[in-house]
């Protein structure tokens, strides 16, 4: 028993998800494939419109590059979602294990005669990003 629940664990740490949302703020665009959002680390120069707010978070993979790696992967889909063909990093916080517990319950009844139950709870390291998208006329990025 303990081996399927030791290969269950295992391969949520490692296909665990990543998950995102947008807010669009300024006027959204047809959708566009996610390969053809550029990342910024910082501002660029150049004008932008601002088309709204992008949010991801990743629980896989061992390391927290690997988790930043994910949520920014996701943060380019939801910004394709809306048309944006660029999105500028503001934040990526990176939580620890957040949450541990587990619980025991025993009922007794006079038809049912004894129960036990047994739950528990896991969460993995998650990395959270934040990023302004954006539309930019494609010919400013080589």
């Amino acid at each position: 028993m303990m081996k399927y629940v030791s290969v269950l664990l295992l391969s949520t740490f490692l296909f665990g998800c990543a998950s995102g949302a947008h807010v669009v703020t300024g006027k959204s665009r047809p959708e566009i494939e996610e390969s053809q959002v550029f990342f910024f680390e910082t501002a660029p120069v150049f004008s932008y419109e601002v088309i709204g707010i992008v949010k991801a978070s990743s629980d896989k993979g061992f390391s927290e590059e690997a988790r930043k790696e994910k949520a920014i992967k996701e943060l380019k889909n939801q910004a394709a979602k809306i048309g944006a063909n660029g999105v500028i990093l503001e934040e990526v916080t990176q939580l620890s294990f957040r949450g541990l517990g587990s619980s025991i319950g025993l009922g007794i009844g006079s038809l049912s005669g004894v129960r036990t139950s047994f739950g528990s709870s896991f969460s993995f390291p998650t990395a959270e990003a934040i990023g302004t998208a954006i539309y930019y006329q494609p010919n400013l990025v080589d």
